[in-house]
């Protein structure tokens, strides 16, 4: 990217007034220039992120986009540490006006990588992106890496419009150990986590910035959320389409089609205590721990949850559409957050209207 100086400039001189236009063409586009021309475009969206400072916009034409090995960036695309727009549904030849339905833009993890990962590095971070489908995106492992297969966005401003997510997957890793790991957010997982250390109880007590999440026009199609196998118990599995973690959420004209979240198995008793087993929660969406906002016009079908397998007792499984959480349980630790992060209430506050199930 360019020199970190260019953005505490912007800074003083208040707000992005000279906010530059990127163009990215994967027919046309070329490997190695700058993406300011639109005759001249790049050929992947990370070339341009990697020429762009906050405020810039990046303007991607039809065609399919995967992951450029040239750059340190794991998924297709990374914004870390700024604040960028992706714009894309156009016609290279004019670059005029976005027609999604008619200039298709595909970001493909091509079931290797991660569509898009935004993540904060201590700095304020926002993404707006428009007119995208992402698909085939592919999040395993642990400690993350099992989190959010087509996006995955912490401490984070988020607004997303016209964009499908359809077969993404995030899976948790078999392991030897008792528990099997979580996945968490097949299409997309958004997460807020106190980022100071913890005080001498364990406790994290930073202060916490709420992101705010606007979500209108998206689509959910077969996306996956799927626990690892332990030894003793299977891993959970969190929001086949879409997980919120502690947000200020606007959602708007949302759809969730065939999305399952399917919690591990394991060969062992399949539970650890009383509270800890192998659940699904959400095979639609999982709206966690102190969300407020407002969510209208959304329509969930044939969307599954199910528990995991165990020797003597399986998984629980809530909320084959949708799960809300309301509560605060000891048991309970959020993928991608250190244990014993709660600053605050974790009372959910969303309104949901004209909902079709």
């Amino acid at each position: 990217m360019r020199i970190v100086a260019f953005i505490l400039i912007y800074a003083f001189v208040g707000g992005y007034a000279f906010a530059d236009v990127f163009y990215v063409d994967a027919i046309n586009g070329h490997a190695n220039n700058d993406c300011r021309s639109p005759d001249f475009p790049c050929v992947s969206i990370q070339q341009a992120v990697e020429n762009s400072i906050s405020g810039d916009q990046i303007l991607v034409a039809k065609g399919v986009y995967t992951h450029d090995p040239r750059f340190d960036c794991a998924a297709v695309v990374c914004v870390n540490a700024t604040a960028l727009t992706l714009l894309g549904g156009y016609d290279p030849g004019t670059w005029s006006t976005a027609n999604p339905a008619s200039n298709t833009t595909i970001i493909d993890g091509e079931n290797l990588h991660r569509g898009v990962s935004v993540f904060h590095f201590g700095m304020p971070t926002s993404l707006r992106m428009e007119g995208f489908t992402i698909r085939r995106g592919l999040a395993r492992g642990e400690n993350g890496e099992n989190l959010g297969g087509g996006l995955k966005a912490s401490n984070a401003d988020i607004t997303l419009r016209q964009i499908i997510f359809e077969d993404n997957k995030a899976l948790g890793i078999d392991t030897l150990a008792d528990t099997g790991n979580t996945g968490a957010g097949g299409g997309v997982y958004i997460v807020s986590c106190p980022v100071s250390p913890p005080d001498s109880s364990g406790f994290q007590t930073g202060t916490l910035v709420r992101p705010n999440v606007i979500l209108e026009q998206l689509v959910f199609r077969r996306n996956v959320a799927q626990g690892g196998q332990g030894a003793v118990v299977g891993g959970n599995a969190l929001a086949g389409g879409l997980f919120i973690h502690r947000a200020s959420l606007l959602a708007k004209d949302i759809d969730f089609f065939d999305n399952r979240a399917l919690a591990g198995s394991s060969t062992g008793r399949g539970y650890l205590s009383a509270t800890q087993h192998a659940d699904a929660l959400g095979g639609g969406a999982a709206i966690m721990f102190a969300t407020k906002g407002t969510i209208n016009s959304i329509t969930v079908a044939n969307n599954e949850a199910q528990g995991g397998a165990g020797k003597e007792k399986g998984g629980l499984a809530y909320g084959g559409g949708l799960f809300f959480e309301g509560r605060l349980d000891s048991q309970i630790v959020i993928p991608g957050c250190p244990a014993n992060s709660m600053p605050e209430s974790p009372i959910n506050d969303v309104f949901i209207a004209d909902a079709e199930f």
